[in-house]
């Protein structure tokens, strides 16, 4: 009998062998991705029973490997699953869970929470009539015989995480539930999606909101959910969509005829409105609430600029003018005080602005200081060595927009006022030889 005995350990102990190889071989393989790029998504790797070391929790310096991305550049979910006594590890992409049931998550190394371990339970209830009663559940289950069960109930939540302020897509406002999510790290956390003191709005799992965000929780600004990925709702309910756009070829036309979606407001305000605003051909549409330039416009147009109240109101086309067909003239020319161009102009003297002009803005003609000279011209004209960006200072600019309009005098005109005949009231000896020695008086 010692013979078969002594065959068997024998075998024992080879298989044991060959099985330390193979994991050997596999842990090599997995090392030797270990300098893939940081950008890859890392899953945990391994197969195992339910007494292997693969059936409990992974340690971070458990072995995993990198997922390839997709044709498109995504990357791929992680999984974890249970398939009879065999507990698998790894990454989507490997086709197991085409065809068999997994818990899958999308972040790296996500897949090490489940605990498949073969455990014993006590299985009991002190309550009378129970299928599981037992009079010594309440106080004796210690004595009670204890059975194998596959303990799958500690599960962490699962929850979506986003701020809005961060994603350019918007999809945390707009479409949360393709926004990203996360396995929470501390049991029975909750889920939250909340505003907070700027507008902007954040999910999340609860537990991991730092100090300052977490105090708005719970709150009329803050909602709590225990479900997995329950946090997926459009936050408040009561948020204003408006349509936003800013673009020349289609911002003027009806919103809803072209398929434009209107979108939630970046930042959460209460009393928020959409607005709709002209400015020179260029359309704008957006929030109150947002802090852009566009926005701004609005400010500055007053009651130009259209508000509304209701969901997607800002949607009907404005008419935006057309160009004028035919330049405005203006007198050009810049010279000193005692200069032509200092004085009155004769509208014979003007001529036809040809600066390029931005789309939808207006030409006009003007005439103003700068220094001690006089400059006329036309608003489109680029005189940065004078003005800078304005083409005239405002303190020292008058516009006009009729042709020829700028003909003004901008000479403070003095006039010698006397006469050679001893009879007038005003003669003056010097008047009819030395004019210059009579004192000059300004011209009414």
């Amino acid at each position: 009998m010692k013979k078969p005995l002594s065959l068997l350990l024998l075998l024992l102990i080879i298989g044991q062998s060959l099985a330390q190889t193979e994991t050997e071989e596999i842990d090599s393989t997995m090392e030797s991705t270990s300098t893939n790029p940081p950008y890859m998504r890392m899953c945990n790797y391994c197969i195992g029973n339910l007494k292997s070391e693969c059936a409990y929790y992974q340690p971070e310096n458990s072995t995993s490997i990198p997922c390839p991305g997709d044709n498109e550049g995504s990357y791929e979910k992680c999984y974890a699953s249970v398939v009879g006594e065999l507990v698998r590890r790894g990454c989507a992409t490997d086709g197991f869970c085409d065809h068999h049931s997994c818990f899958m998550c999308n972040y790296n190394k996500c897949n090490n929470y489940r605990n498949f371990a073969e455990q014993k339970c006590i299985m009991c209830d002190s309550r009378p009539g129970s299928s599981e009663y037992h009079p010594k559940c309440k106080d004796r289950a210690e004595e009670l015989p204890a059975q194998n069960c596959i303990v799958d109930d500690i599960i962490f939540g699962e929850c979506h995480v986003c701020d809005s302020e961060v994603n350019e897509d918007l999809a945390c406002l707009s479409n949360p539930a393709n926004s990203s999510t996360k396995i929470c790290q501390d049991y029975g956390d909750s889920c939250a999606q909340l505003v907070v003191a700027n507008g902007k709005t954040i999910r999340g799992c609860l537990q991991d909101l730092d100090g300052s965000t977490s105090t708005f929780c719970p709150s009329n600004n803050c909602q709590i959910c225990s479900n997995n990925n329950c946090n997926s709702n459009i936050f408040p309910s009561d948020r204003i969509t408006c349509h936003q756009c800013n673009d020349e070829e289609n911002c003027y036309m009806d919103m809803t005829s072209i398929g434009n979606v209107a979108y939630p407001c970046r930042n959460y305000a209460l009393d928020d409105q959409c607005y709709t605003v002209l400015e020179g051909s260029v359309v704008y549409r957006g929030c109150l609430s947002d802090r852009t330039l566009e926005k701004a416009t609005c400010d500055a147009a007053g009651d130009l600029c259209y508000k509304c109240s209701e969901q997607g109101c800002n949607s009907e086309a404005v008419e935006v003018p057309p160009e004028p067909t035919e330049r405005i003239w203006c007198h050009q020319c810049r010279g000193n005080s005692t200069s032509d161009c200092a004085y009155h102009q004769p509208w014979t003297n003007s001529a036809p602005c040809t600066a390029e002009l931005k789309p939808g803005e207006r030409e006009k003609c003007f005439v103003g200081r700068y220094g001690l000279d006089t400059v006329r011209g036309c608003t489109g004209d680029d005189f940065p060595e004078l003005f800078g960006d304005k083409f005239c200072d405002v303190l020292e600019c008058l516009v006009c927009n009729d042709w020829h309009c700028n003909y003004h005098s901008r000479a403070e005109q003095r006039c010698v006022q006397c006469s050679s005949s001893i009879d007038d009231g005003d003669y003056r000896e010097e008047c009819l030889n030395e004019p210059e020695k009579v004192y000059s008086w300004y011209c009414p």
